[in-house]
């Protein structure tokens, strides 16, 4: 069973830098997908920076608008 988790809210630059740095995560490259069976309200904006984990990721996203501190997490644990 996959276990789904969303978030959507504001942080200040040094909890988004520090969270980014804590969990070593990185600007992805590519193409990326959500699930089908996304909330509503989960909708990051175009031009938001996207990072997910280093090495092998289980397809989890971080999405972070730099200059509002809008963040949007998409957690899968499989």
């Amino acid at each position: 069973m996959n276990t789904l988790l969303f978030l959507h809210f504001k942080a200040p630059t040094n909890w988004i830098d520090d969270f980014i740095k804590l969990n070593e995560l990185q600007i992805a490259t590519g193409d990326y997908s959500l699930p089908n069976d996304v909330p509503k309200w989960f909708a990051p904006k175009v031009g938001q920076k996207v990072y997910k984990e280093k090495g092998f990721t289980q397809g989890s996203m971080y999405f972070v608008n730099e200059e509002t501190g809008e963040v949007f997490f998409y957690e899968i644990q499989l």
